[in-house]
């Protein structure tokens, strides 16, 4: 299996990562960047039709089951009923 270090865990103890690690953690970092940008959008939107918008972009990726999964693992619907 090929690995690679990485910068952001530095020190004695860290493990380089594989290559499905590192797409894991691309991915989770992606879809965290997407939900801040969704929830401060709905919460946030300075007009009602941006805020419209951004839920009804939300909605949509809903109705796939593996945001769905990563949505509850996320600990993001939390934050959703907050916005």
């Amino acid at each position: 299996s090929q690995t690679v270090s990485t910068d952001d865990e530095d020190g004695p103890t860290s493990q380089p990562r594989t290559h499905h690690e590192l797409i894991k953690h691309g991915q989770n970092t992606m879809f965290s960047w997407d939900m801040d940008e969704s929830i401060r959008e709905i919460s946030n939107g300075p007009h009602k039709g941006g805020r419209r918008s951004a839920m009804m972009d939300l909605c949509t990726k809903m109705a796939d089951a593996g945001f769905i999964s990563q949505l509850l693992d996320s600990g993001f619907m939390h934050k959703l009923f907050l916005a």
